[in-house]
């Protein structure tokens, strides 16, 4: 049987069993449509946090909404609905809308502020440069405020290093010398408005810069595991790299790598846990067998 054979059996009801066998025919297709528009505009699915994987798995229900669109006597071939329809679906995940339909996902409609901005005179603008966000820059104002290891502040004072001078400064003496910004005006020569708009460019930019982003992105799966990463390194630095590796890119973590990261390290913790409990047993077995504790 044809594709459109197919379509039309299924259709037509009483012909389920066939979707799978249809499916394995296009998939293939489909997953190469879903590449190819994935690559043309690759850094808005990024920004959105869609990966290619997010993408694909929206290539099934699109198969269906194909199949429930196919007309047969309208002469096309099935896999030309394929392509509509999958245009459809990467435009969703992209936020893209018809004016007549409502789309209340979070996936579809997200922007991330750390999406670098082509400005032409700075390479370093981010989104949030221009939209100004009170929650994330508040909870990056704590995270200075609350620098407990050698590690979080050998990253800060390299990412410090990266600032113009006068923003720096501001960082510097507001964070670590517990200056106000009154204070910090009078010592600069300038007005009280001049060093908050400094210090509020200073924060969107540190928080546009992958060094930070990959730490704030550490610091929030180790504050979701059940146990204090930071001590036990294997899991933690293998966590560490992944993140790494993916910012690095240039790209940004999605929910579902985020969630798996998180996973992974409670199953090795998992893991190492219980070899130490059999080598701890063990030894107490030993040490029972040869009267150690009498001795």
């Amino acid at each position: 049987m044809t594709n459109e054979e197919l379509a039309v059996a299924i259709k037509q009801g009483g012909a389920d069993d066939l979707k799978p066998a249809l499916w394995d025919r296009v998939k293939h297709l489909m997953f190469k449509l879903a590449g190819q528009y994935y690559e043309s505009y690759e850094k808005r699915f990024t920004a959105c946090g869609a990966e290619l994987e997010d993408f694909q798995q929206e290539c099934y229900p699109a198969f269906i909404k194909a199949l429930e669109a196919y007309s047969p006597e309208k002469g096309y071939a099935f896999t030309s609905y394929l392509e509509y329809h999958i245009r459809n679906a990467g435009a969703e995940l992209l936020g893209i809308r018809n004016a007549d339909r409502e789309n209340n996902k979070p996936l579809d409609n997200c922007t991330s502020l750390d999406k670098p901005l082509d400005t032409g005179d700075s390479k370093e603008l981010c989104l949030a440069d221009i939209i100004p966000d009170s929650n994330s820059q508040e909870g990056f104002e704590q995270a200075l405020q609350t620098i407990a290891d050698e590690h979080t502040r050998e990253v800060l004072h390299k990412a410090l290093d990266r600032l113009d001078k006068p923003l720096r400064d501001v960082i510097v003496l507001y964070y670590f010398e517990d200056m106000t910004q009154e204070q910090i005006a009078k010592r600069e020569g300038v007005s009280g408005e001049c060093i908050r708009q400094r210090k509020a460019k200073a924060l969107r930019k540190l928080r546009c810069m992958a060094e930070l982003r990959i730490l704030r992105e550490e610091q929030n799966i180790e504050s979701r595991l059940h146990f204090d990463s930071r001590t036990n390194t294997r899991a933690y630095f293998k966590a560490q790299q992944r993140i790494s590796e993916i910012i690095k890119r240039g790209s940004y973590l999605s929910y579902g790598q985020r969630q798996a990261i998180i996973y992974d390290c409670e199953i090795e913790q998992l893991a190492e846990d219980n070899a130490e409990y059999q080598a701890m047993t063990r030894f107490e077995q030993l040490c029972a067998e040869y009267n150690v504790w009498e001795k």
